[in-house]
């Protein structure tokens, strides 16, 4: 089932990632992501105009702005930062554009950095053989093409909430392996999304790396086109195994992310001087008009293999491995000590970033580091040459990892000895997995090898008891152990954009033992997200509605909510988290009540949730699966385990819970009449870009000023000029996957994306004097 069939073909590499910053602040919370505007409360009282007379308020004062979002500020000092730190409100990349791309790229002192093919099996220990052409291919990801010039754009990387690390999403359209004589070119059938979250797998490195996580998504056959099948065996079998699948799938294993990694990773000006060197890099780019990129960069290990008829497209299924649990939430209280090199920080005012400015911030942790081992998944697949069965399991996202040194070149993240693993089926053991150089089966060479798959053979008596029974992986140096799920929760919509007035449908599909399962009971909670942790909504304040399901008010499971960091919200604000990050007590308090929905899938193992807006906000839905008690008291919190003192963690974080993330977008239904009023009385052009640029444009060129390089949105000519083109880009149409959506990073509500459609239609005819009609 899925990637872990034989074929397999295996890539290495890095990715970039450019994201704006603008959005995501640390220091200032310049950004009120539920309303996606500027958060005029909280810089207010910050920023002063030039002129020192006016108040900022929307569309005025944009240059200036501007120019404070990239000037350097100082944060005073705090009992948990007693040292002052400087920083700039852009953060550490304000010019992004959301680009998401496979690099391969060679620096200025001969360094590669490649994402390329590295490898395949068609069968049991049956490698590609080292002359098959498919192998050293560079490989890419790209994103839509736009015009009768064909011009390209990148993949997009977009959060839902980009005050999350479970939201991510790239956007794509086309992966790109080889050339026209030996190679592929696949179109994706859907965005890729966070999953098998790893909050420990990178074990020495700053907070803001230490996550490894899992992309996955699939390629329609319609889509697919080989080239060198004749001479690449690898490739002739992917093309021949796709005659009774859908197509091909690809998932992506991603670990060891770096900053500031300009002139090592890219030709981009390089930044060794901390944020004084990147307020200076910004202010040149303002002045004169150009563009400034700091990527963020990660490695991956990916594997290209099938995607058969009736799997998901983008979520990891068949046989999920978690930490043992309660309520399928992690129950932490085993781990190991593993040896570090450097102190780690663990929690701080702020994260840290790894190789940047931040890195000066004060370590509150610096003891050993207690490691958890992430999800993985493990199927029981088919050798098509021999026939033999095989357990394979991928744990590319599961085990520890150190990391190569920076700077000047950082090598690839090395394996971590977590000792010997054992799999087992209910007392029958399937094999062993060793850790170390060499031969080990799992060391640093098996690891890129096979981008962290390992094939267990099976005999006869393995396979039956591998069918019967659930699995479980244990270490002998005392890494928490793993044990397969009861029932594995699957959904392909995973990042849901639900309007005022809108119902969503998600499908839920449950598995037991890989196989999906009927009269399966599913418990739905709602968490809120505020400041990188969710917080059970509390009766009567929830984002969304359950409109299916057998609702209830339960009572949550308090667990250990209230052995909160000072600095973080406690369960005292549950409902309404507070936005400051003053230290608080930790009194506890009674549990919150909330309403959850009960599901129960059919004769085909799946259920259908469906939900309604109730107001604008973030909400992340927790599919939990119950056993033979039908009672449920879901955990209060989720959150980073690697924001928590020890690696504690809160309750409970989302490596090991089944979820969907929903953005309620911004309830402007109303605008698009507003407009119509405004225009209709007297047909003032200058009134209605007023309109439009005050109540919708201008956050955006706050912001996300690489819009500069296409068109300045503040200036209502030019805008009127690209009024065809922002008229496709806005349609809804191009909203689910296309990478050259406006706004990439969808949070432009329908009323407010209407008004701007009607303005666009008004310049295209010259601006009649004509009433008009709002369409919603």
């Amino acid at each position: 089932m899925s990637v872990l069939n034989y074929p397999r073909l295996y890539l290495n590499g890095w990715i970039s990632w450019n994201p704006p910053t603008g959005n995501n602040n640390d220091y200032i919370n310049t950004f009120l992501a539920e309303r996606a505007d500027i958060n005029y409360l909280v810089v207010q009282p910050t920023f002063a105009p030039a002129d020192g007379v006016g108040a900022f308020i929307p569309g005025q004062y944009i240059q200036d702005f501007r120019i404070w979002m990239t000037s350097l500020q100082t944060q005073p000092a705090t009992a948990q930062n007693p040292n002052p730190s400087q920083f700039v409100p852009g953060e550490w990349n304000y010019f992004g554009d959301n680009g998401a791309a496979f690099v391969n790229y060679t620096n200025g002192s001969g360094v590669p950095f490649l994402s390329q093919v590295t490898g395949g099996v068609t069968g049991y220990n049956q490698p590609a053989a080292a002359t098959d052409p498919v192998l050293a291919q560079p490989a890419q990801i790209t994103g839509n093409t736009f015009g009768a010039s064909n011009a390209g754009s990148p993949a997009r990387l977009v959060d839902n909430n980009t005050m999350s690390t479970w939201t991510s999403q790239v956007f794509l359209n086309q992966l790109l392996i080889g050339d026209q004589t030996c190679g592929l070119t696949a179109t994706a059938g859907s965005r890729m999304f966070t999953q098998m979250i790893n909050y420990s797998k990178m074990t020495n490195v700053a907070s803001a790396g230490v996550m490894g996580i899992m992309m996955q998504t699939s390629f329609p056959a319609d889509g697919v086109s080989f080239s060198g099948t004749g001479s690449s065996s690898l490739l002739a079998a992917l093309s021949s195994g796709m005659t009774n699948a859908s197509g091909l799938m690809l998932r992506l294993k991603i670990f060891n992310t770096l900053y500031y990694q300009n002139g090592v990773m890219n030709d981009y000006p390089t930044i060794t001087g901390g944020y004084p060197q990147l307020s200076a890099y910004y202010q040149d780019a303002l002045n004169n008009g150009i563009q400034f990129f700091n990527p963020a960069h990660s490695q991956f290990v990916a594997t290209l293999g099938l995607w058969n008829q009736g799997e998901t497209m983008t979520a990891p299924q068949g046989r999920l491995f978690v930490v043992q649990t309660s309520g399928q939430t992690a129950d932490k209280t085993a781990t190991a000590t593993l040896t570090k090199n450097d102190p780690l920080p663990r929690k701080s005012a702020e994260p840290v970033k790894q190789g940047g400015p931040e890195t000066t911030v004060q370590n509150l942790e610096t003891s050993s580091f207690n490691a958890f081992p992430g999800p993985a998944v493990a199927q029981v697949v088919t050798d098509p040459l021999t026939g033999d069965s095989v357990l394979s399991i991928d744990l590319a996202s599961t085990m520890p990892m150190l990391p190569g040194q920076v700077p000047p070149a950082p090598p690839p993240a090395t394996t971590q000895d977590s000792g010997t693993l054992t799999v087992s089926a209910q007392g029958t053991t399937i094999g062993t997995i060793t850790f170390g150089p060499g031969t080990a089966s799992y060391g640093d060479a098996a690891f890129y090898a096979n981008s962290g798959i390992v094939d267990l053979p099976l005999s006869t008596q393995q396979l039956a008891a591998v069918q019967a029974n659930p699995l479980s992986i244990t270490s002998d140096n005392g890494l928490q152990s793993l044990s397969e799920a009861p029932v594995q929760i699957v959904t392909d919509q995973r990042s849901i954009y639900l309007e005022q007035g809108g119902i969503q449908t998600i499908t839920l599909t449950a598995l037991q033992l890989g196989v999906p399962a009927a009269n399966v009971q599913i418990a739905v909670a709602q968490y809120q997200v505020q400041t990188f942790n969710a917080f059970l909504a509390v009766a009567g304040q929830e984002i969304v509605a359950f409109g299916s399901g057998s609702q209830s008010i339960v009572s949550a499971n308090l667990g250990t909510a209230t052995n909160t960091y000072p600095g973080d919200p406690v369960t005292s604000v549950l409902g309404n988290p507070a936005s400051s990050t003053a230290p608080v007590a930790t009194t506890a308090v009674p549990a919150p009540l909330s309403n959850i929905t009960i599901l129960t899938t059919g004769a085909d193992g799946t259920a259908t949730l469906t939900i309604a807006p109730v107001q604008p906000g973030f909400v992340t839905l927790t599919y939990v699966p119950l056993g033979a008690s039908t009672s449920f008291n879901p955990p209060t919190s989720f959150g980073n385990s690697y924001y928590y003192p020890g690696g504690s963690g809160p309750p409970a974080d989302f490596s090991f819970v089944a979820f969907s993330n929903v953005r309620v977008m911004g309830f402007d239904d109303a605008l698009p009449a507003a407009f119509a009023a405004l225009w209709n009385n007297g047909y003032n052009q200058t009134l209605a870009w007023q309109f439009v640029y005050q109540q919708i444009l201008f956050v955006y060129d706050a912001l996300y000023p690489t819009m500069l390089r296409y068109v300045p949105l503040g200036n209502a000519q030019a805008m009127a000029g690209a009024a065809n083109q922002l008229l496709l880009l806005t349609s809804a149409d191009y909203a689910e996957s296309s990478t050259l959506y406006m706004p990439v990073t969808r949070d432009m509500s329908a009323g407010k994306r209407a008004v701007l459609q009607m303005w666009c239609k008004l310049a295209l005819n010259d601006f009649p004097p004509q009433p008009i009609a709002a369409p919603i």
